[in-house]
């Protein structure tokens, strides 16, 4: 596995919303992705990316993206998309207890009802 920054951000492309974005074989085999996610914050990109990456090599993920660039906070958004809630759940506690890693879920079926219509 790549071990240095540059080398691991060279897999991720930057999308037009300022996101580094790295598709999965599940989405490249057109499967479709649960609606719960994985929300990853940090405040170093290296380990944040490094994870993302490593997961983005799993069968089941359909797509990783983290923020291309910190917040004003510092703080740096990344996220996980796989295809079944017990995969989300599973990682989640994985990577609960990670060191230089904040990780919870999100269920897209419930936040959308909070979010402004744009």
């Amino acid at each position: 596995m790549a071990t240095d920054t540059s080398t691991i951000l060279s897999h991720f492309t930057l999308d037009d919303l300022g996101f580094l974005r790295r598709e999965g074989s599940a989405k490249q085999r057109g499967e479709a992705r649960c609606s719960q996610k994985l929300c990853f914050t940090a405040v170093d990109i290296m380990p944040l990316a490094a994870v993302l990456y490593e997961l983005s090599l799993r069968d089941d993920c359909y797509f990783v993206k983290l923020d291309a660039k910190p917040r004003k906070n510092g703080m740096i958004r990344g996220r996980c998309f796989v295809t079944t809630p017990a995969a989300v759940g599973a990682l989640w506690q994985k990577y609960k207890v990670t060191e230089h890693l904040m990780c919870n879920v999100q269920d897209d079926d419930f936040t959308v009802q909070f979010r402004k219509k744009r």
